[in-house]
């Protein structure tokens, strides 16, 4: 998997699905309050010496910036769909779903850094063709 800018990709198999996840660098050029992560326990504290704040790990906000996708040719290797979902914007983790014997079932999910990235997913590609094969994209629900 090679990655754009700073970071590494992962590709793992975790029973019953090809996992690929992009590990970016935070080196963000914003202003305002700093976020800073305190130890292992993922509290949160603000750079303006505030108190800490639990660190938000709903669904929910994974859900909004995630798709799920179908009809995908089962020999379409795994690289060449997180190609295709590239086009809407940076992939944060993708997952393939496989069968028993390893093999693709033509399914599975994409999250994005951005709910935007999702947005632009559906509208611009559900319905086109990849390798023969038109892919249904809707956004995930968990």
């Amino acid at each position: 998997l090679k990655s754009k800018g700073k970071g590494k990709g992962k590709g793992r198999r975790l029973g019953g699905m090809v996992t690929m996840a992009s590990m970016r660098g935070s080196g963000g050029k914003g202003k305002g309050k700093s976020l800073m992560r305190n130890g292992a326990g993922g509290m949160l504290a603000l750079g303006n010496g505030q108190a800490p704040v639990a660190a938000p790990r709903s669904n929910e906000a994974r859900a909004e910036r995630s798709v799920f996708f179908t009809g995908a040719d089962l020999g379409t290797p795994s690289s060449i769909l997180l190609r295709h979902f590239e086009r809407a914007g940076d992939v944060s983790k993708f997952s393939l779903y496989t069968s028993a014997d390893g093999g693709s079932r033509g399914m599975g999910l994409c999250e994005y850094t951005k709910p935007y990235m999702a947005d632009k997913a559906v509208e611009l590609l559900s319905g086109m063709p990849l390798e023969g094969r038109s892919i249904q994209i809707t956004y995930y629900q968990p």
